[in-house]
């Protein structure tokens, strides 16, 4: 025994063992045990499909623990709190919430462990459904009334839900339209008071199909660009070429006043002594009654080179 104290091994074992004594301690210290408490959200299970949820909680409170450094990263979307309500019956339904924790916590108290859910028989009826339109056309052009196919589509939920229903609807978002609108698009309910309440119904078929016909409202005409140069460049030096970007632009407006136009003025580029070439932008400044839609500047290049 005595020559075992005064062997390398003793000393071995002895250096692993404060090690660890060390680490166990400086983590203690830096990373001690914490808890927390976070809101979950509250989900059901094995619900007859005769029979729909008219009440519930939203969420529970779940109070774990664990390292300090992986309590604190520790998001609601890594619980799974729900209740069971394979054996569920028409009416007020007390029952335990179960949660799953993730393996790096340690699941410590639920808030509340038991949950009143009421349970209603399911119920069906079939209301119209109608286009929610929102947004606007382009320029010159106007949307016509909206075609949705189906028409009505069927609401399945709890009764009281059902007596306070106001509209089906779909959403439908025009952003500065040219062409016809084709989408297929998701079916929302709300009750009279225009809240939504598609979490407590099922509604077939869920999507419909929405076309609305854009058509050109206003006539327009393209008419070029064109810019004026005053001065002369430099002595050996010649205007070869404007460039004119756009060349030409649609306006609209009464077809009386578009007759009148065959080009746009942008103004004048002064060129007097300039031994290269000009770039500027102009602006269009239309006649009184005429639009465009692309309201840019417009960029005018004066390519001047050796005679």
């Amino acid at each position: 025994m005595r020559n075992f104290f005064r062997s390398n091994n003793f000393y071995k074992i002895l250096s692993i063992v404060l090690a660890f004594i060390l680490w166990f301690y400086v983590n203690e210290r830096q990373n001690p045990v914490a808890e927390h408490v976070i809101n979950v959200p509250l989900e059901i299970q094995n619900l007859s499909t005769e029979l729909v949820v008219s009440e519930k909680p939203d969420t529970v409170q779940v109070r774990f623990k664990g390292r300090h450094q992986v309590v604190e990263k520790t998001a609601p979307r890594e619980f799974n709190a729900y209740v069971d309500l394979k054996k569920a019956s028409v009416g007020n339904n007390l029952l335990p919430v179960s949660v799953n924790a993730p393996d790096t916590v340690e699941l410590v108290e639920v808030y509340p462990d038991k949950v009143n859910i009421v349970v209603e028989k399911v119920s069906e009826i079939q209301i119209p459904l109608v286009v929610e339109q929102k947004g606007s056309t382009a320029p010159t052009y106007i949307s016509l009334d909206p075609i949705v196919r189906p028409t009505k589509v069927s609401v399945s939920g709890p009764q009281h839900i059902l007596e306070e229903l106001g509209e089906a609807y779909v959403a439908v978002e025009l952003q500065q339209q040219k062409t016809n609108y084709s989408e297929w698009l998701p079916v929302k309910v709300r009750n009279r008071k225009g809240e939504d309440v598609g979490q407590w119904v099922r509604i077939e078929p869920g999507v419909a199909h929405v076309f609305i016909p854009v058509i050109k409202d206003k006539p327009d005409k393209l008419l070029p660009l064109t810019v004026e140069i005053t001065g002369k460049p430099a002595p050996g030096y010649q205007v070869e070429r404007i460039i004119v970007e756009p060349a030409s632009v649609a306006v609209y407006g009464p077809p009386e006043l578009l007759d009148k136009y065959d080009q746009l003025q942008l103004g004048t580029v002064d060129v007097s002594g300039s031994r290269g070439n000009i770039a500027v932008e102009k602006e269009l400044q239309l006649p009184q009654g005429l639009a465009w839609e692309d309201k840019q500047t417009v960029l005018v290049v004066v390519v001047i080179t050796p005679v």
